[in-house]
């Protein structure tokens, strides 16, 4: 018996190649093993949304982010932050900005049913219509309100939800509230987590972040593998989960 250790995106197994009866041939063996493992990785999730950005890009936690044109429902306009200090990172320097007629626009992915996920979505205004003046406008997970986006002219604004999925798909949607304020986003992440964890919480329910803090530290923290929680130091706290640009 040989072991051998296939190493996939979020998945690593070991599996055991077995010489086949003489009835059964190699090829049907791996096709079962290809199965089960597209079976057992449909659970598995951990995207990373470049929103407004194209292909694919690594970043210094090496984190693979892709931009988000296969997760949009709608069409939105790609606007990028160029002026110099106000770039945060390679992720925020893009932004999907909604200024059509549509009140609601959403981003979604196939997440089966019953996956407890942890979303963040990130906003980074950068001035980016040289208008200094940064929207507000609402947002929503699945259906539901999630809260009110206060974008500021400095600072990234993150929020974070944890709930398990209703339906077989997580969406995500920004809806404008007031006049010639028009709804963004800079980035997207969806985390599946251990149905363990907060399994004291009632499934009916969803958590929201207050806030994450790091003392010791005039930095903020993310840490690189599973969920990527971002930890900030308090001299960069603010209202809101903010980080401010480098």
């Amino acid at each position: 018996m040989n072991h051998k250790v296939l190493a996939l995106p979020s998945l690593i197994i070991c599996a055991c190649m077995l010489r086949p009866p003489p009835t059964m041939s190699n090829s049907l063996v791996l096709i079962f093993l290809a199965l089960f493992v597209l079976s057992s990785a449909s659970t598995d999730v951990f995207e990373s949304i470049d929103c407004g950005g194209s292909g694919f890009y690594t970043d210094e936690n090496m984190i693979v982010w892709r931009g988000d044109d296969e997760f949009m429902q709608n069409n939105g306009e790609t606007k990028v932050v160029i002026s110099g200090s106000a770039v945060y990172d390679h992720v925020m320097s893009t932004l999907r900005v909604f200024s059509s007629t549509r009140k609601k626009n959403c981003y979604s992915m196939d997440v089966v049913k019953g996956v407890q996920v942890l979303v963040r979505a990130s906003f980074y205004y950068g001035n980016y219509d040289e208008k200094s003046a940064p929207p507000s406008f609402d947002l929503h997970f699945n259906g539901n309100y999630w809260d009110t986006v206060e974008t500021s002219s400095s600072f990234v604004v993150s929020y974070e939800a944890i709930y398990i999925v209703k339906d077989n798909g997580v969406s995500v949607c920004v809806a404008q509230t007031k006049p010639n304020q028009f709804p963004f986003m800079s980035a997207l992440e969806v985390r599946s987590l251990d149905s363990h964890m907060y399994n004291h919480v009632d499934a009916e329910y969803a958590l929201f972040l207050k806030s994450r803090t790091t003392y010791g530290t005039k930095y903020f923290v993310r840490y690189t593998f599973f969920f990527s929680l971002v930890k900030i130091s308090p001299e960069n706290f603010c209202a809101g989960s903010q980080l401010a640009p480098a």
